[in-house]
């Protein structure tokens, strides 16, 4: 399965605002840390098709800067 591709944009002002940096999940390094990351994405249930809520991708960043695709998927 495929995770694909997440396009994130910087809204810090005075720090890149506007910056768009396109990431592709699948090359990430994988870490089962949970996510520490807080950019707002919609999820839909692919039952019905409705958007059940707002989460956040599931990003790590490590004290030194990396990005990483977390794999815990914990509330």
């Amino acid at each position: 399965m495929s995770l694909g591709r997440y396009l994130w944009t910087n809204t810090v002002p005075g720090e890149g605002y506007g910056e768009q940096i396109d990431i592709d999940v699948d090359s990430l390094p994988k870490t089962s840390l949970p996510p520490n990351v807080t950019l707002p994405n919609l999820h839909m249930d692919e039952r019905t098709g409705l958007i059940m809520r707002c989460q956040v991708p599931n990003f790590f960043i490590s004290p030194d800067g990396l990005l990483y695709h977390s794999t815990n998927y914990g509330s």
